[in-house]
């Protein structure tokens, strides 16, 4: 018996020790994933944007699980659902197995009370947007997981997320502490903060407007940027229709696509800005300049007229602007040539994405002079025949206001050193890069200004403030259809004061029905949120 026991207990002790020991081990630690702490996303006056709240993951340790119908039952009325499937994660095995993840505190608080065996929970954080719908598609947001899926919540994940920490405790079959045990812990390394350019009172005006615009055009959405026209920074960013940060998950996929960022459409007349700013910088006229202009013209086997059909007409160059001429674009872009109309498109940033700090930044597109038809220079003087984004078309028509430079586009507050994804922001010009004189800028700002008083963008008019702007009625391009009859992306875009740089506002309406033109449905839109932008950065008239 002795020599029994004697090699028994040799076996335990000496051949089984290390298996025995990790199984004992096993049984009694668990081992837990400490998250790091996500930075806040703060506006440009430290208002929240996107913060991380702690909510309890309710978890099963099986090992521990004294009786497993009793506990799965009561497991089922507290999360008010059906108990056979918790007791079936309760008795295939394993020893950790979620129940819950990020219960609200009403669970957590009813499973404290219950206190059942082998049913314990820690905290995890989880994403809250306090704003809801405000900037959704700028901001984006986290899965379950806590993973960065869209917006600068993708492209700053590294920066936001920290790096995790972990913990391993050992606990009696009660689940308690085991004195005098180790409690090995590997702290967490918070994330940053990242401090954007939006201003979360006009980013609240900006799409509140805009939701009303797309209702009374019944349009199928729109969209509007606010910028800052000296820095670039983007006041405010919305697209219509919106969707709840807080709720992504029950909103159809569709709705999460920023069209700002990676939709191209035809500027249309906005581009009669280049254009004439091009004739002027090169000395070919100066605003007075007086033309004789038909009603129509034949070019490549096309016939060109005016949105509002008309006779022979006298016009200035500024009028050619400001009555939004094709004909008298068509002339000013004829006397340019292609060659230096392509220079100047270049130089205003139509061939070169802005670099935004957002995912998946969309380019427009402009033929090289040397693929154009006969009919190429005529169209692109009046912003057909190519594309732009929304962003590049907001930093060329900001050449005007910024005192002839051209100047990026940016979200993120100078000053933060955020680094972003590799390859994610990628600035192409702009930042200062001169294209217009002062004195052909402050030329255009005039005649823009008249625009707005009394051409085609009186709608755009905001008391007491000078404006300059220009409206655009583009018609919509489907792959493998050309233009789709009756369907146009109807713009305003401008800027205000005109005699000091201020704000740079664009407004896009797509797909208005019924009366279509941009000076109709987009301009009163540019009124509202200037007007409004104007006040809450106490811009005196």
């Amino acid at each position: 018996m002795f020599l029994g026991i004697s090699y028994r207990l040799v076996e335990l002790q000496v051949v089984e020790a290390a298996q025995l020991s990790e199984k004992a081990r096993t049984q009694r630690s668990i081992s837990l994933e400490v998250p790091a702490n996500r930075g806040d996303i703060l506006d440009r006056n430290g208002e929240i944007l996107a913060m991380s709240i702690e909510k309890d993951t309710i978890f099963a340790t099986p090992y521990f699980v004294e009786d497993t119908a009793t506990t799965a039952k009561e497991l089922g009325k507290i999360f008010d659902e059906d108990w056979e499937p918790i007791y079936d994660k309760l008795t295939e095995g394993g020893g950790f197995k979620y129940l819950r993840r990020k219960a609200g505190r009403s669970i957590a608080k009813k499973i404290r009370e219950a206190a059942l065996p082998g049913i314990d929970m820690y905290p995890e954080s989880e994403r809250f947007y306090p704003g809801g719908t405000l900037a959704s598609h700028t901001i984006g947001f986290l899965g379950m997981e806590n993973n960065a899926l869209t917006g600068l919540e993708l492209v700053f994940d590294k920066k936001l997320r920290g790096k995790a920490g972990s913990l391993e405790m050992e606990r009696d079959t009660q689940q308690r502490p085991i004195p005098g045990t180790p409690l090995i812990s590997n702290p967490p390394t918070h994330g940053e903060d990242l401090i954007l350019t939006i201003d979360k009172k006009i980013q609240y005006k900006a799409p509140a407007e805009l939701k009303k615009a797309v209702e009374d055009a019944e349009a199928i959405g729109g969209w509007v940027i606010v910028m800052d026209s000296v820095s670039g920074e983007v006041l405010a960013m919305a697209c219509e229709p919106t969707f709840d940060l807080n709720k992504f998950s029950q909103a159809d996929e569709t709705l999460f696509r920023n069209h700002i960022v990676t939709d191209v459409y035809e500027p249309g007349s906005t581009m009669k800005i280049v254009t004439a700013a091009a004739a002027l910088e090169e000395g070919i006229y100066v605003p007075e300049s007086v033309f004789t202009l038909p009603g129509t013209l034949a070019i490549g086997g096309y016939t060109i007229g005016e949105s509002h059909p008309r006779g022979p007409e006298i016009f200035t160059l500024s009028q050619i602007v400001e009555k939004s001429s094709n004909i008298g674009a068509i002339t000013l872009a004829q006397a340019l040539g292609k060659e230096r109309l392509y220079g100047y498109a270049e130089d205003f940033g139509f061939t070169a994405p802005v670099g935004i700090e957002l995912p998946a930044e969309a380019r427009g597109m402009i033929p090289m002079p040397d693929d154009w038809s006969a009919s190429t220079l005529a169209t692109v003087s009046y912003g057909q025949g190519i594309s732009a984004t929304a962003l590049e078309m907001i930093r060329a028509v900001n050449v005007i206001p910024s005192g002839g430079t051209l100047v990026n586009p940016t979200l993120i507050r100078s000053g933060d050193d955020s680094s972003a994804t590799s390859g994610a922001i990628n600035k192409q010009g702009g930042n200062g890069k001169r294209v217009l004189s002062r004195k052909t800028a402050a030329t255009m700002s005039k005649i823009l200004q008249r625009t707005v008083e009394t051409g085609t963008g009186k709608r755009a008019q905001i008391p007491g403030f000078a404006v300059g702007g220009k409206t655009g009625t583009a018609k919509k391009v489907e792959p493998g259809v050309g233009y789709a009859p009756g369907k146009y992306i109807s713009s305003f875009v401008g800027f205000t004061p005109v005699e000091k740089p201020g704000i740079t506002i664009l407004v896009s309406i797509n797909e208005p029905q019924g009366v279509y033109y941009g000076g109709v449905v987009a301009a009163p839109v540019f009124a509202a949120v200037g007007e409004y932008a104007l006040q809450r950065l106490k811009i005196t008239p």
